[in-house]
């Protein structure tokens, strides 16, 4: 017995962890680069925790789950991790309560977006080149793309709150490079990957968001936007580019949850102060290192 392809209940939220903050910093929550002008992030995607939890395959799919993430940390040793939706395949609560049980957490940088628009995790958190510096030197945005029992898209009120508060803070700092995350690619996705121009794995299909919304083009136009990163797709890790320099990636599947039998990593993204550029590869579970730029 084994999971469907696309479960009807899952937690498409994208959460974020703080893992190598010092005390003082881990107060205030403040993102900076390290000492060596490097900022590194894991990407875990499509956990799919609690399926068949009356089961023999399911508790013991959640442990290997948990095993690759902790090989991840164990060989990255990254400054956050950012889930990019999918954690859970069932759920006891609401999605509002699942974000209130994650922000409890001393380490969580997740935060709730604003009211009067759809979705729940819309919202950014700057990243410093040094904890001691006023003002950012990248932003790292959060949008909810739904599902689950929520319709899988981006509405027009998060692309405005979207262009406001970007083009907000353009107005104070000026133009500041940034990383998007969601959990559901855009219709843009589709027919991108090509294979003369992209890297990783292209072995799945593109079941984009359900309404074409010209995210990508919004995202490079007003975010300064240099590259963005999804989940859903379990068969895809390809990383494309898309115009304006934007970079366009699926991180790898991170959970034995859901649906395919391919083997399970994290992409990792790197930052650099004296570079805008953005490195990206996925670590595998085995701790071998492939689809890279």
């Amino acid at each position: 017995l084994a999971p469907p392809k696309r479960m009807q209940h899952h937690f498409a939220c994208v959460i974020l962890f703080a893992l190598a903050l010092a005390p003082k910093e881990n107060e205030s929550k403040k993102l900076c680069f390290n000492s060596n002008g490097k900022f590194k992030i894991a990407q875990f995607a499509d956990l799919h925790f609690g399926e068949g939890e009356n089961t023999t395959w399911g508790p013991q799919q959640d442990a290997n789950s948990t095993r690759v993430m902790e090989n991840v940390l164990k060989w990255e040793q990254p400054d956050v991790v950012i889930y990019t939706g999918d954690d859970l395949s069932v759920s006891s609560g609401t999605r509002k309560e699942l974000l209130k049980f994650d922000t409890s957490y001393p380490l969580s940088l997740s935060k709730f977006g604003p009211d009067g628009i759809h979705g729940l995790t819309n919202y950014y958190l700057p990243l410093y080149n040094n904890c001691n510096a006023q003002n950012p030197s990248w932003i790292l945005y959060f949008l909810d793309s739904g599902g689950g029992t929520y319709p899988e898209l981006v509405y027009d009120d998060q692309i405005d709150w979207f262009k406001n508060v970007s083009s907000e803070i353009k107005h104070i700092y000026g133009s500041i490079p940034s990383l998007t995350f969601l959990h559901i690619p855009s219709t843009e996705y589709e027919n991108l990957y090509q294979q003369s121009l992209c890297f990783g794995m292209d072995d799945d299909d593109v079941s984009p968001q359900i309404n074409p919304n010209q995210l990508l083009t919004v995202l490079t136009a007003f975010g300064n936007t240099k590259a963005v990163f999804v989940g859903h797709d379990h068969g895809n890790d390809w990383c494309c580019p898309f115009a304006g320099g934007l970079m366009v990636c699926y991180g790898r599947h991170t959970g034995y949850g859901g649906y395919g039998d391919w083997a399970r990593g994290s992409r990792i993204i790197e930052l650099s102060t004296d570079t805008l550029s953005v490195k990206t590869y996925v670590r595998m579970e085995d701790g071998s290192i492939i689809d890279g730029n």
